[in-house]
């Protein structure tokens, strides 16, 4: 079954090549990056992506194919993206993913989508939602995002309001990016705290997590115009309702090549 379902993945990105325009010399970029997290008290887990972006005039198409273990157990979750450009100064963000085996590692269902406007020079606002379903339980995220450029860096605000079954509540995080020679090469540290399932990967921390605590730094480097490295260091910290309190360490490494 996983075959199959690898072998449509497969096809819908064959697909999106074969009907999109691009007067640019570099349209496409397939990517693969592994995540390796250190769980405090059981055993550790892992999540390989493998992704292909095309992108074109007013259009960036992306697909993404994810593989987790964790104790035991093993999962995929699919998720198409788009980012249509409105104009010079609006775009949008789609997103919808489903896990195909029914992993108890992904959610079943998640949509998002958001609208972005540039405000000013420097200020880019925007505003979504995100919808995720899990056995038993439904979520909706409201989000609000506000990016702030000056001189190399860039400044990105993230509140979101989560509406559930079980609770409702408030979280955020804030993030500072640096750019250095081209937009493909920047460090970025964030932190953030509070119940958010916006990039949540398994259901017992959609389903029981009542706050999280996360800090991260990620780097993304630009070899070439063909090749990139992109590496990621993360620690959070999750309460669970139950009243355990658990540690996670991740470590992520890809790359991608420009084509």
């Amino acid at each position: 079954m996983r075959k199959l379902f690898l072998q449509i993945f497969i096809m819908a990105l064959v697909s999106f090549s074969a009907f999109a325009q691009s007067d640019t010399e570099f349209s496409n970029s397939i990517s693969i990056s592994d995540e390796y997290v250190f769980v405090e008290g059981i055993d550790n887990w892992n999540i390989v992506q493998l992704g292909y972006e095309r992108r074109m005039n007013s259009l960036t198409l992306i697909s993404r194919l994810q593989y987790a273990d964790r104790l035991g157990q093993n999962g995929t979750f699919l998720s198409f993206i788009g980012y249509p450009e409105f104009s010079e100064n609006s775009y949008g963000y789609v997103n919808l993913g489903f896990s195909p085996d029914n992993s108890n590692l992904f959610p079943e269902l998640r949509f998002s989508s958001a609208f972005y406007h540039s405000v000013t020079d420097q200020l880019v606002g925007g505003a979504g939602f995100q919808y995720t379903k899990v056995p038993g339980e439904d979520a909706f995220v409201a989000n609000i995002y506000a990016n702030y450029y000056f001189g190399n860096y860039l400044l990105l605000i993230r509140p979101s309001y989560l509406i559930d079954d079980s609770n409702s509540s408030f979280s955020g995080a804030v993030s500072l990016r640096r750019y250095y020679n081209s937009a493909k090469s920047y460090g970025e540290f964030l932190i953030g705290a509070g119940r958010s399932i916006e990039n949540s990967t398994l259901e017992d921390a959609f389903q029981q997590t009542y706050l999280n605590r996360i800090a991260a730094l990620k780097l993304d480097h630009s070899l070439s115009d063909e090749w990139s490295l992109q590496s990621s260091l993360t620690l959070s910290r999750n309460d669970f309702s139950s009243g355990t309190e658990r540690n996670q360490f991740g470590v992520r490494l890809g790359v991608t090549r420009n084509f």
